[in-house]
């Protein structure tokens, strides 16, 4: 679930540029995911930092359901450059 936290822009896909129905859309959706048994995970920050969580947040889910161990296998994250990865 991407936050709020990156300034609004246009694309054709998109809708709410004010930030109040924004917040209050993130919200019913976060309160939507946090009832339900569905791996979900929120994603922040920087433009490097949500690309890290969200790659960090499929591999886990990856190698849970592939039942593959942490340290059996180079994640997609460790490919890519950035803060712990340089």
């Amino acid at each position: 679930l991407c936050n709020t936290d990156l300034p609004w822009a246009y694309d054709p896909l998109r809708e709410y540029p004010d930030d109040g129905p924004r917040q209050e859309l993130f919200q019913a959706y976060k309160d939507i995911l946090i009832n339900q048994h569905t791996p979900w995970v929120e994603i922040k920050g920087s433009y490097e930092a949500r690309l890290h969580t969200a790659i960090t947040a499929v591999d886990d889910l990856l190698r849970e359901e592939q039942g593959v161990q942490v340290s059996d296998t180079t994640t997609v994250a460790q490919r890519i450059p950035g803060p712990g990865n340089n």
